[in-house]
């Protein structure tokens, strides 16, 4: 398999094209689905269980581009409706709580096309 270089003004990278194309379309982990599953009910969720996952897929996505698979709007959706704009979560939550939500969200809003189907979006 060839190397793949891309040039980015005076910084060259070099991209395996089996690791780059792996990246862009992995299933998500164990962890990312159960931070879904604690975003979609915030009653339930404990906060420190949350941040704790929260701070796992912000460490290990860090780098990512591109969220194409389903789980990753799920996750974008419910970090935004459950969290972000629920008054009630942001008046009783930490400020680490608030700040890991709004981390991971801006990690997925890399990804051009979960901004696209949401209500607020203008085409």
């Amino acid at each position: 398999m060839q190397p793949n270089f891309q040039v980015s003004g005076s910084r060259t990278k070099l991209y395996s094209a089996s690791t780059h194309s792996k990246q862009a379309s992995a299933v998500p982990s164990a962890k990312t689905t159960k931070l879904t599953t604690l975003l979609k009910a915030p009653s339930q969720s404990p906060a420190d269980e949350e941040i704790a996952l929260l701070d796992s897929f912000i460490a290990e996505h860090k780098d990512q581009k591109e969220f194409k698979h389903q789980y990753y709007r799920t996750l974008f959706y419910h970090a935004l409706e459950h969290r972000l704009v629920q008054s009630e979560w942001l008046s009783s939550a930490s400020s680490l709580h608030i700040l890991k939500v709004f981390q991971c969200a801006r990690l997925l809003a890399r990804e051009t096309t979960l901004l696209v189907d949401f209500p607020w979006s203008n085409p």
